[in-house]
């Protein structure tokens, strides 16, 4: 791993995650450069679209891995990173129903998407609708995972 610049005021744990973090993002630099140039190498209509979709993930994360970067650096100069700490927040009595209903919502959006996979089964050889809903189903648990932190770290 390359070591960068050393921040000040980080621990050295600090200074190992912000250094793991940056060069996480290089290295994916080239990984997205592939994704976009195999997508745009290819004539199947149906591999760039799935390419593209695979490229916006990496881009987000690629997103997230620098803003956490970001947030260590700027732990060590005491001040507010662009990812928050978790607090407290006043409005937590009034939050916690709002994300049990959400929650409840995903689980339905989840039956129901098993639901409509059984239907599109037959044309799981010439379709990309099986997939797709695959992924949903991923998304959805993933909103799940984030609702139920939310929920249990606002109750605390």
């Amino acid at each position: 791993m390359t070591t960068t610049e050393r921040q000040p005021g980080l621990s050295e744990f600090e200074q190992q995650m912000y250094d793991h973090l940056l060069n996480h993002v290089r290295i994916e630099d080239e990984v997205l450069q592939g994704y976009a140039a195999l997508a745009d190498s290819v004539k199947a209509g149906y591999v760039r679209f799935l390419l593209d979709l695979i490229g916006e993930d990496e881009h987000r994360h690629h997103g997230l891995f620098l803003q956490w970067a970001d947030t260590i650096k700027a732990m060590g100069r005491l001040e507010e990173g662009s990812i928050p700490v978790i607090t407290r927040t006043p409005e937590a009595a009034e939050l916690i129903p709002m994300f049990e209903a959400f929650i409840k919502t995903e689980h339905d959006d989840l039956k129901e998407l098993k639901a409509l996979s059984k239907e599109v089964k037959d044309f799981k050889d010439t379709t990309l609708w099986e997939l797709l809903i695959e992924m949903m189903e991923l998304d959805t648990q993933k909103h799940i995972k984030i609702l139920t932190f939310l929920r249990d770290h606002t109750e605390s």
